[in-house]
């Protein structure tokens, strides 16, 4: 866990899911480009914040860097395991109402898919993770991260799993958004201060009964 505080305010950020692109090559190109990712309306004030996530056929994928809409992405956090791997990212984008991401992966990438999380967000006082946190899951049936959280900012947590189960879910978090096999992710906006909030990632139906994976959490404010 990273913990960075922050003091000051402005109001309330104000958070909404805009949805999940998806692409697919078997390339071992280690540049990936989305296109038409929907972000939410312009705002001078918009943060955009991506949740990448990658599946590739063989081991050792990580993620390098990232642009979202031309601009150089913060990465605040990412977990790698064998096949899987998820990041949270962001970056201020005044403008349109859809972009592109472009992951840059380095390592092992014959065959991989890659799909990527949109969120808008505004009124954030910083574009600091307020805290993170990771996991690597090993054949568990449950995968949890803890983060504290500030008052009036946002959680955003997701994964990249594999097994042969039907569902993921997700508790101590909204789940947003699910694509089997392999991606979940979700947020929520926060009210009050909490410390160590647990997320925790489930499996449920399909064969066998534990997963592997990596789990990422962020807070800001």
């Amino acid at each position: 866990m990273i913990y960075l505080g922050v003091i000051g305010g402005y109001g309330p950020v104000d958070m909404s899911y805009e949805g999940l692109t998806l692409s697919f090559d078997a390339s071992s190109a280690s540049v990936r480009s989305h296109t038409s990712v929907p972000i939410g309306s312009a705002d001078a004030d918009r943060t955009v914040f991506i949740i990448a996530h990658w599946a590739v056929s063989s081991v050792g994928a990580a993620l390098l860097s990232a642009t979202i809409g031309g601009v150089s992405a913060t990465i605040h956090v990412q977990a790698n395991q064998a096949t899987r791997g998820v990041a949270i990212l962001s970056a201020p984008l005044a403008v349109g109402t859809t972009t592109t991401v472009v992951l840059t992966l380095t390592g092992a990438l014959a065959g991989y898919s890659s799909s990527v999380a949109s969120f808008k967000a505004t009124s954030l006082i910083s574009s600091t993770a307020y805290d993170t946190d990771s996991a690597i899951a090993a054949s568990v049936t449950t995968q949890a991260v803890t983060l504290d959280l500030k008052g009036d900012g946002i959680l955003l947590a997701a994964a990249s799993l594999s097994s042969l189960a039907a569902a993921y879910g997700i508790s101590g978090a909204t789940e947003l958004y699910e694509s089997m096999p392999a991606y979940v992710g979700g947020g929520d906006e926060i009210t009050a201060d909490e410390l160590a909030r647990v997320v925790t990632f489930s499996r449920s139906g399909g064969s066998g009964t534990d997963f592997n994976g990596a789990v990422v959490a962020a807070s800001f404010r």
